[in-house]
């Protein structure tokens, strides 16, 4: 088994992906279905379906490919980081009506397991800036296109010259009054990022790479193929302060002295709305060093702007990337075998890298503690769990988690030889307006803390020390005044693993 790098951003989509009530997930999965089937019929029209394969990648629990798998009767395998996601795809398909036929594959994307050229079509969603690497991503993906056959890629990220960078932003529904003031007036993509909702995935160290240059896109897949469809959306990112910055000509200070006015009128506006919440949350403000910087890359692109150039305004604001390519024709790998190595099948016909192997999806494969997402009473829980520290609870839509009872609550586990993986996932209830410090601690040794600001999920990891039998997780007020304790937090995900 692999050693497990406590920083690798899979620990956090497998939590993640472990965890989460999703109830777009069925319009999504036949949106998927509909963008591939729309893909083919333009690019690759004579094929025939039953006897395709087609790979879903970084699929989460979208069941696209149990449909295209039942309707079309293709060969279709589904991947994700995280084999409860891809589980639970197979549950939701059967709850709206399609027979799960998918062959279900844990996997990462930058090592996936699969052969060179053996699929007719690859898809993938939303995934690719979930990456600090994502040109090993896009030559992986690439790599398993059949000779032909098409990459068709959805609502990537490209990256966006007008952005501070200055924090990460909650989503839509989780937004504090000074995020919801500056979304109010579309500040958001110049101030935070250019696609809000960055600081859950932030939390649980996960990666929202909104840097990725369209370059670096288009380059990659001009080494493989043609790019056969573009698609650039952007209109959510072009605000007052965007149709401002069109306007300006000229050269030189002048330009720039009108780009820095702007610039700095932005973050004035923030600075006024900047409150004691996003201080705790370590919100920070881009300074003047900051505008200067910004200042002239903006002017120095608008000085250099085309005509009319779709090109130039997506580097400049953004957009969204949805492509399809076409992979150069040449030889069709001869391999019958559609694994370039061998895998594991497991009782319910998961398919996995082998136990032992050096791929980091084999060394999340043996939790050490039950799965409390997965459990059906509370009570196969209490050797592990005290039932007087912990409140075992299902929710209307078939969430399980645990909540605390106390200020102080015990996790009994067997103790190890060698230190071990900590891997906890648990959402914070704020209902009196006051932060507080959860803590977990081995002994007397704090394996983490975290400040509790807002209604929200965090994540936990660390090393179990050798010899742990016990650990305590603490809730603490940050003014250290009374405070009602039991039912702060709910713990969806409480996991070990051995080190490796």
């Amino acid at each position: 088994m692999p050693p497990l790098d406590l920083d690798a951003p899979q620990l956090g989509e497998y939590v993640w992906h472990t965890f989460t009530a999703d109830t777009t997930i069925p319009a999504e999965s036949n949106a998927h279905r509909t963008h591939i089937e729309a893909a083919v019929a333009v690019h690759l029209p004579g094929l025939d379906w039953s006897g395709a394969r087609i790979l879903e990648l970084g699929a989460y629990r979208h069941f696209t490919g149990h449909l295209l798998a039942t309707d079309r009767g293709a060969a279709c395998f589904v991947t994700d980081i995280s084999a409860a996601a891809l589980r639970d795809g197979r549950t939701q398909a059967q709850a709206n009506g399609t027979e799960p036929r998918a062959t279900l594959v844990v996997s990462d994307f930058h090592d996936l397991p699969f052969a060179d050229n053996c699929f007719d079509v690859v898809f993938v969603a939303s995934s690719v800036h979930h990456t600090r690497r994502p040109e090993v991503v896009l030559r992986e993906m690439l790599r398993v296109v059949a000779p032909g056959g098409i990459l068709v890629m959805a609502n990537e990220p490209c990256a966006r010259a007008l952005c501070f960078h200055a924090f990460s932003c909650n989503r839509a529904g989780s937004l504090t009054p000074f995020e919801a003031a500056l979304n109010d007036a579309e500040l958001l993509p110049t101030l935070s990022s250019p696609f809000w909702g960055a600081r859950p995935e932030n939390l649980f160290g996960m990666v929202e790479n909104d840097r990725i240059p369209l370059s670096l896109y288009m380059e990659t897949f001009g080494q493989f193929g043609e790019v056969m469809e573009r698609k650039l959306a952007e209109d959510a990112l072009i605000g007052p302060l965007e149709h401002a910055l069109l306007a300006l000509t000229g050269y030189g200070e002048a330009l720039r002295a009108q780009v820095r006015s702007l610039l700095r009128a932005a973050v004035a506006e923030a600075v006024e709305r900047h409150g004691r919440t996003e201080q705790l949350l370590g919100y920070r403000l881009p300074t003047e060093c900051d505008i200067h910087a910004l200042t002239g890359t903006v002017a120095t692109m608008i000085e250099r702007r085309p005509v009319d150039d779709v090109v130039w305004q997506a580097e400049m604001f953004g957009a969204a990337l949805s492509v399809v390519v076409r992979k150069n024709a040449g030889h069709r790998h001869a391999s019958t075998s559609v694994f370039r190595r061998e895998m594991e099948v497991e009782s319910d016909e998961l398919v996995r890298d082998r136990h032992g192997s050096d791929a980091l999806a084999a060394g999340l494969a043996l939790p050490l503690l039950p799965d409390l997402h997965s459990s059906d009473a509370g009570a196969a829980l209490e050797p592990w769990f005290p039932r007087e520290d912990w409140q075992w609870e299902r929710n209307d839509i078939g969430v399980r988690s645990l909540a605390n009872l106390k200020a102080q609550s015990r996790v009994e586990i067997a103790p190890g030889d060698t230190r071990r993986l900590l891997l906890i996932r648990y959402y914070a209830t704020v209902t009196d307006a006051r932060p507080y410090w959860v803590r977990i601690l081995c002994a007397d040794r704090v394996l983490d803390e975290q400040l509790i600001v807002l209604q929200e999920s965090r994540l936990v990891r660390a090393w179990v020390p050798e010899g742990c039998a016990e650990i305590m997780v603490t809730i603490t007020p940050m003014d250290n005044a009374s405070m009602d304790m039991p039912w702060r937090i709910r713990i969806g995900v409480f996991q070990l693993f051995d080190a490796g």
